[in-house]
This record gives structure tokens, sequence and C-alpha cells, in this order.
């Protein structure tokens, strides 16, 4: 399925949740009708989109599955209830595949996030570390500290997932600027050490210009 700017936005903040935050703080985090309506068609829409996700750890799962008992009664409504339903179903499909089939899912899935991440992976928790740090790179961009963030494997690998993902998000200008900014500024870290680093940014930063017609000067 094809996301729009708000299903792309709390799809990040859904997978963060699952990776980094305990059941409990998942509770306490989607509380009230409404929000738990949200983080759980945001699940739908990651089992339909992105099923293999959930066999990464096998934490998440039984965190989406705690969170549903949890709620499955406090709320009376009919078309909550059916998401609730249509949640464990599909987990339940993706869960008890054989192993062959669950192997191949994870590998597809591993190798499609480091072909738009630009990155090895040697262990799934290191593409969850990954994934996880989408959130961070975003929540910058939204309040203007993208510079803040170290010039790192984590912030190359969620910008280069994003430009390949869901491009859309560099239509608004001023994430793009910030952006192209960003990348600049670790094209030119010093030492020797940060050689490797340096040609992996400016592969993303060609990237960038490839797409938006930037020039060297950062000029469209």
């Amino acid at each position: 399925m094809e996301y729009n700017m708000e299903e792309f936005v709390t799809t990040l903040i859904v997978k963060h949740q699952l990776i980094t935050d305990s059941i409990d703080k998942i509770k306490s985090t989607n509380q009230g009708e409404n929000q738990i309506r949200l983080f759980l068609l945001a699940i739908r829409n990651l089992l339909k989109s992105e099923s293999a996700f959930v066999l990464m750890d096998s934490a998440i799962p039984l965190k989406i599955k705690e969170f549903i008992f949890f709620n499955r009664f406090n709320y009376l409504d009919c078309d909550l209830t059916c998401l609730m339903n249509e949640i464990i179903v599909l987990l339940n499909d993706i869960t008890t595949k054989d192993d062959t089939q669950i192997n191949l899912l994870v590998n597809n899935y591993l190798t499609y996030q480091e072909e738009c991440r630009k990155i090895n992976f040697q262990e799934n928790q290191q593409l969850l570390e990954c994934i996880a740090y989408d959130m961070i790179v975003y929540t910058n961009l939204v309040y203007e500290t993208l510079m803040d963030l170290d010039c790192d494997v984590l912030f190359l690998a969620s910008t280069n997932y994003f430009l390949a993902f869901f491009p859309d998000l560099y239509q608004n200008s001023f994430f793009l600027d910030q952006t192209i900014k960003k990348i600049e500024s670790c094209c030119n870290m010093r030492g020797f050490c940060n050689f490797v680093y340096r040609k992996k940014a400016r592969d993303t930063r060609n990237r960038f210009y490839k797409v938006y017609s930037y020039n060297k000067n950062g000029n469209k």
C-alpha cells in the first residue's frame, strides 16, 4: 500500500514505540479511544505493507497482542473491536508461517531495507536500531534541529530510506534544505578515519542532487 504523509509519520512513530518502548509505556502513551484507534490503524497498515517487520524481533508481536488484549473490553465500539480482530488475524497469519516462509520474508525485508538505506546489516537488531532512528531524524526535521544530530551511519541510513521509500517527504522545501545542509556538513568531516563515511555522505548527496536537481551550491 502507498502511504500519505500522515500515515507515513504515524507509522514511524509506531515502529519506534514497538522497537524501543516497553508494553507498559506503549499502553500509557496510547490511551483513550481515539488514540488507541490511531495506533491500531497504523499497526494494521504496517501488517499489510511491511508484515516482515514484526518478524524481526519476537517481542514485537507480543507487544501488539498484549496491547489489544489489554484494551479489548474497555470500549464498546463495534468498529474498534473489528479492527482489533482483524489485526489478530493478520498477526497470526504472519507469525504462524513455517520456518522456510519466515526466513524468506525476513531475508527479503533485510535486502529491501539494505537497498533503501545503503547499508549492510549483520543482524536484525542493527536494522531495528536504524528503523527506530527514523523517528529521531524526522522529529529533528520538524523542530529545526537536524544539524544537532551526529554525522553517522544512522543519519545517512534514515535519510536514504526516506528518499527511497517516501520521497514526498522532501516536497517540503524546508525539510529538503535542512537535509541538504546536514549532508554537506557530513561530506566535509575531516580526518582519515572518516574517509569511508565521507564517501557514503557524498553518495547520499548525489542521490538528492539527482532527484531534486540541486547543484553543488545547494540551489535548485
